[in-house]
C-alpha cells in the first residue's frame, strides 16, 4: 500500500492531522507524527473524502450520545437530553458525534411516538404485547449503538423516524 506521503516529506514540514486518501477508495488517519494503523471505508461527504471513524475520543462521544438515552431515562431528567447536548457542543467539531447525536435524538423520538401508541392501543389489549415490545426494543438498540459507535461504526437504528437532520 503506497502512502500518500512520505512520514519526512521533503520541506521538512509535516501535514495537518487527519484522514487522508489512499489506495482502493480508503482512507488512513495521519496524527501528526505517524500513521495509524486504522484503515476505514471512504465516504464522500461535500465533494471531499472522510472517513466513517476518527479518532478515539469521536468514537467515545458518539458512543454517549446512543447511551446517554438511557442515563438520562434512568436518572428521569429525559432520554434526549445527554444527546440533544452532546450535539450542541460536540456536533460542530466532529460530523460522525453529530450524526451519532441526530440519530439517537430521532431514535428516541420514535421510541416515545412507539412508546405512547403502545399504550393507546392497551384498550384494545395488543399493547400489552406491543408495550414490552416497545420498551425492549428502546432498552437494547441504544446499547448496541453504543458499541458500534465505539467501535467507529455509524450505525443507523433500524425503523427510525428521521426527524431531526
Amino acid at each position: 500500500m503506497e502512502e500518500p506521503f512520505s512520514e519526512q516529506p521533503a520541506g521538512g514540514t509535516n501535514p495537518p492531522p487527519g484522514w487522508y486518501p489512499i489506495d482502493g477508495g480508503q482512507t488512513r488517519y495521519w496524527d501528526g507524527e505517524a500513521w495509524t494503523d486504522q484503515i476505514a471505508p471512504a465516504q464522500p461527504v461535500g465533494g471531499q473524502v472522510t472517513a466513517a471513524v476518527s479518532s478515539i475520543n469521536e468514537n467515545q462521544m458518539a458512543m454517549f450520545a446512543h447511551l446517554g438515552q438511557l442515563v438520562g431515562l434512568i436518572s428521569g431528567v429525559g432520554g434526549f437530553v445527554v444527546p440533544l447536548i452532546i450535539m450542541v457542543t460536540k456536533g460542530n467539531e466532529s460530523p460522525f458525534v453529530r450524526r451519532a447525536a441526530v440519530e439517537s435524538l430521532n431514535f428516541w423520538i420514535t421510541g416515545l411516538l412507539a412508546f405512547i401508541v403502545a399504550f393507546v392501543l392497551l384498550f384494545v389489549l395488543i399493547g400489552f404485547i406491543l408495550l414490552p415490545l416497545v420498551a425492549l426494543i428502546w432498552l437494547i438498540l441504544p446499547i448496541y449503538a453504543g458499541i458500534k459507535a465505539n467501535e467507529g461504526v455509524d450505525y443507523r437504528y433500524p425503523f427510525n423516524l428521521r426527524l431531526i437532520k
